[in-house]
């Protein structure tokens, strides 16, 4: 009896020795568009592994694939991401964290995360749950997944967030952030609000440097403390700072119960001028 035990124990200790890890279950982001398989490894592209309290190899665990625990920190390509837990998929090149998770990149930029997956090949990844990104201006973006290309320098999401630059706040279903030139592109419902005015529209895209909205689509801004002074419009650019319009497609001003349109138009909210050409109407009271 106790040689067929021991005849067990060696045999379960040799299979489980011999488990061959699995590959990373991926997010359909950061699959290989051509063969849905990830991108091989290329020379001198590894993620580094700089600091854990462990080091784990349990065959039941990962599917057997090595994990860190404990104040880890991975380096890859100038930025670093640190994490309470690190699924390390040395195949492929790509890691889970798990916990605590922050990526702090070479341009100054930081994403913290409940959970991020990452690319080393790609130099994609994707963080989930309570997602914050800040950029190195302040700009701060909350939602709950976020994908992003270090390549491109792009961050993505699609399931609601906020940005708030210190001035003012936009809430919208989608939106791309270039951080290269800091230019949002915000898609379905948008809203932005500051102290004066409320923007809501469609389709805009916000620059964080000059704080210029381009509109391109049907677009409403409000006074706050008088809604209805109200600008109406299908395509232009309003200066947040300076709250100067210039609207150029089916546009019309609202003012103290007057309406002005035309094919081109200029309007300052705060001093209240507006000037307009082609097709021009001002009813009179």
């Amino acid at each position: 009896m106790r040689r067929v035990l021991f005849l067990f124990l060696l045999i379960s200790s040799f299979t489980l020795a011999q488990v061959t890890p699995k590959p990373a279950q991926r997010d359909p982001y950061l699959q290989n568009p051509v063969k849905n398989q990830p991108q091989k490894n290329q020379p001198g592209n590894k993620i580094k592994i700089i600091h854990a309290d462990e080091i784990i190899l349990d065959p039941a665990k990962y599917d057997g694939n090595r994990y860190f625990k404990g104040n880890v920190q991975i380096e890859h390509q100038g930025s670093v991401l640190s994490a309470d837990e690190v699924v390390m998929y040395d195949k492929e090149n790509f890691v889970k964290a798990i916990g605590n998770t922050k990526l702090a990149n070479s341009d100054g930029s930081i994403i913290t995360s409940s959970e991020m997956e990452y690319d080393g090949n790609t130099q994609k990844g994707v963080a989930r749950k309570n997602v914050v990104l800040t950029d190195p201006k302040g700009t701060i973006i909350k939602t709950e997944t976020m994908y992003y290309d270090r390549v491109s320098n792009q961050a993505y999401y699609n399931t609601g967030g906020t940005i708030n630059d210190g001035k003012s706040t936009t809430y919208a279903k989608s939106a791309t952030y270039f951080l290269t030139t800091r230019t949002i592109d915000l898609t379905g419902r948008v809203k932005i609000v500051d102290k004066d005015y409320t923007l809501e529209g469609d389709n805009v895209v916000q620059n964080q440097n000059t704080n210029i909205v381009t509109i391109n689509g049907y677009t409403v801004i409000s006074n706050n403390k008088n809604p209805k002074n109200r600008i109406i419009t299908d395509k232009g650019t309003h200066n947040m700072n300076t709250k100067e319009s210039f609207l150029t497609k089916n546009s019309r001003i609202y003012y103290n119960d007057k309406i002005l349109t035309g094919d081109e138009m200029y309007y300052n909210q705060l001093t209240g001028f507006g000037k307009a050409t082609g097709n021009v109407v001002l009813p009179k009271t």
